[in-house]
């Protein structure tokens, strides 16, 4: 028996230590809405809510799991032709201790809060959900895959906060064209609420949620009563303008500014469950700097999407088992369509865009997913890719499955195949995973098989995979929730794998352990250590154009490499203080080994809250690399970054923040100004300041690049 198979089978006898048996169904509560014409949205409750009987007697899932709430929440729901309307009136023993700082939109830390969570199709596997928080900070987003939450969607609503003598009251108004949904429906729609006290680290839920698995989709309660919606055609139109001014080296600003600064964004929604997406002249602009990062592996960072346009259905594409739509990859398209929509149990999206890369050819790029629900929880997927320029094209094609029997065990299946136009064999992929839980135990075992000409790099997202090999590995956890003791919860995780090519020459093989715990206190600490041996990419790829590549090369989505074959160990341990004080720290060491040298990593982040309208973050990032040769030039690395960041949010609608970066290596400070001002519902204006400078802390500084930018829209509805 070779080492792989005696992995697979002890991976599968692990396993099947934890099989999971059905467990007892959670009784689902119902809510009911009841029409109205609508109460006038200011945080104080008139007599229109109370025709309706309120959802109320929370229960908790942190810190006491299944405890009543420490204090009472009643939730109101109605609705109208054109909106849903909900108010949560939070009770409060001590009103004056109600946390609310005030930061922007979509920062939900460190303040009371509440949520609306909507399966708006009652198809148990996405939704929305819409936030408050006691200061009156909106935040908002999309679920996906059952339990995948995602706060880049940003939906057009009202809403309102009152402070009173007994607690504080939300009233919040959201227009059913605002968000997809499936209409009048016998079996009503998904519904589940949730409340946090931020100064107890109290999380409690209407409907009850299992703290080891999380809030999910599918076990959320019901919301009946919501019929005679009449379909509408709903358009939105969002114009833009964008100006630039640039000053390389210190010379005079110059403007960048023509009529590609102009832009629009349409939105059409023939009826409530699919929306027609157009762009032209989208203007993808980064407004938030992003945090300089240190990467020590052979491959690039994955980013996260925060562009309108890609966010519509995006929920859809992520969670994919085989990642062959990476929409970073459309990386300066401009202009482009999209369609996304749900049609009984079949959810869709496909979008297609005319793209320059960053060489400037032409691209023209498409990508489209469907999937169909069936089953209690199970589902099958089918997805595409397209894209094509002069002289080349790529093409990928996916089936994938998920078998689910109860609420988390699932089986899943994938299958992908590419079309290349230098593909000679094996351009095909597969994966499974076979993922288990019963009690406080978890595990997942999956196996990965990349052919030798599975190249999905050019719209996919393959990081480090391997063509021609095969990947295994095997995860379980163990949760705890210690009774009497000083621990709120504490997990343990255990990691092996291993990775070898179908010849046997090559083999990777790997192990991890980590635990984190999580006190009554509201500190998190812990850490762990992974381990293994493998080989590293060295590219001769100059080299090789001329003499050809060598027989020993290896291929992975990025081209060919030479090996150099390393054993391995990294260990850590960090720690986070209460965020519920005003000063919160966050610490981080790791060492180890890299390629033939050492490294190690320090971070230390400090948070003051100086008022609740202003915060103030440091942070010290040194990361040393030594007696290890860079894969690009060969040279040694010291990185150290030192990054000090501020954020003010003088009203509800107006924000600033501002970071200043000094990496070390590069000798080069980068400073980000921003201000951010919501001045209509949907619409915003952004002035953005960025600048360069170098120096080596001995001499004058040096002024580098500077760029100022501003950004204009106006948010139009019927």
């Amino acid at each position: 028996m070779t080492l792989s198979s005696r992995n697979a089978i002890l991976s599968i006898a692990i396993l099947a230590c934890f099989i999971a048996v059905k467990a007892e169904g959670t009784v689902m509560r119902e809510v009911l809405a009841l029409p109205s014409t609508g109460p006038k949205i200011d945080g104080i409750l008139e007599d229109d809510w109370f025709i309706v009987q309120p959802a109320s007697d929370f229960l908790q899932v942190e810190p006491f799991e299944g405890e009543p709430a420490s204090m009472q929440t009643y939730v109101y729901v109605l609705f109208s032709s054109d909106a849903l309307y909900i108010a949560f009136d939070c009770k409060d023993a001590s009103p004056d201790s109600i946390t609310e700082y005030l930061k922007r939109r979509d920062d939900s830390s460190d303040a009371d809060l509440v949520y609306l969570n909507l399966d708006s199709f009652h198809d148990r596997r996405t939704g929305y959900f819409f936030g408050v928080s006691a200061a009156g900070v909106q935040c908002d987003g999309t679920w996906s895959n059952e339990n995948m939450s995602d706060d880049s969607w940003d939906g057009v609503w009202e809403s309102a906060v009152r402070h009173n003598h007994s607690g504080w009251v939300v009233e919040m108004r959201i227009p059913f064209s605002g968000f997809r949904h499936g209409g009048s429906r016998d079996d009503g729609w998904g519904v589940n609420f949730t409340r946090v006290i931020h100064r107890r680290n109290e999380w409690s839920s209407w409907q009850p949620v299992d703290r080891n698995r999380g809030q999910r989709v599918n076990e959320f309660g019901r919301l009946n009563g919501i019929n005679g919606l009449k379909p509408l055609m709903h358009v939105e139109v969002l114009p833009h303008a964008v100006g630039r001014w640039d000053s390389p080296e210190n010379s005079p600003f110059a403007s960048q500014n023509d009529w590609d600064n102009f832009g629009v964004d349409l939105k059409i929604a023939p009826s409530s469950s699919w929306t027609l997406d157009l762009t032209l002249q989208p203007d993808f602009a980064q407004v938030d700097v992003d945090d300089e990062e240190i990467n020590l592996s052979d491959y690039p960072l994955y980013v996260e999407e925060k562009r309108p346009f890609f966010l519509e259905g995006l929920g859809l594409f992520q969670g994919m088992p085989i990642d062959i739509f990476y929409t970073r990859r459309i990386n300066n398209p401009d202009f482009g369509g999209r369609v996304t929509g749900q049609w009984g149990n079949v959810r869709s999206s496909a979008l297609v865009a005319h793209n320059l890369d960053p060489d400037g050819m032409e691209q023209e790029v498409a990508a489209a997913r469907s999937v169909l629900n069936f089953g209690q929880g199970s589902t099958i997927g089918f997805t595409g890719t397209m894209l094509r320029e002069e002289g080349y094209h790529a093409n990928t094609g996916m089936i994938d499955t998920r078998l689910r029997w109860d609420e988390e065990n699932f089986f899943d299946l994938s299958l992908a195949g590419v079309d290349l136009p230098d593909a000679k064999k094996q351009p095909v992929g597969a994966r499974m995973e076979l993922y288990l839980a019963k009690d406080n135990w978890r595990g997942a075992t999956f196996a990965l098989y990349s052919g030798q000409d599975f190249n999905i790099n050019d719209l996919g997202f393959a990081g480090g995979q391997y063509s021609r090999a095969i990947q295994q590995r095997v995860w379980v956890q163990r949760a705890i929730f210690p009774k009497e003791t000083k621990l709120q919860s504490f997990h343990i995780n255990f990691n092996l794998g291993h990775e070898f090519m179908p010849d046997g020459k090559y083999y990777e093989r790997f192990g991890n352990v980590n635990a984190h715990a999580h006190t009554h206190g509201n500190h998190y600490f812990g850490g762990g250590m992974s381990w293994g041996s493998g080989f590293f990419r060295e590219r001769y790829e100059d080299e090789w154009e001329e003499e050809g590549v060598p027989e020993e090369a290896l291929y992975d989505n990025y081209g060919a490499f030479l090996p150099e074959w390393h054993p391995w160990y990294y260990r850590w341990i960090y720690l986070e203080t209460d965020n519920r004080k005003p000063v919160e720290v966050h610490l981080f060491r790791g060492q180890g080994t890299f390629r033939e040298g050492y490294t190690w990593e320090n971070e230390a982040d400090v948070i003051w809250k100086a008022i609740s309208k202003l915060e103030i973050s440091s942070a010290l990032n040194w990361t040393r690399v030594w007696e290890a040769q860079r894969v690009n030039d060969g040279e040694m690395s010291d990185f150290r970054i030192l990054r000090l960041r501020t954020r003010y949010s003088p009203t509800i609608n107006v924000s600033l923040r501002g970071t200043v970066q000094y990496v070390l290596e590069d000798e080069a400070l980068l400073t980000n100004l921003l201000l951010a001002w919501n001045w209509s519902p949907g619409s915003w204006l952004y002035l953005v300041y960025d600048e360069s400078r170098e120096t080596d802390l001995r001499t004058d500084w040096i002024t580098g690049d500077r760029t100022i930018r501003m950004k204009w829209s106006y948010f139009i509805s019927n």
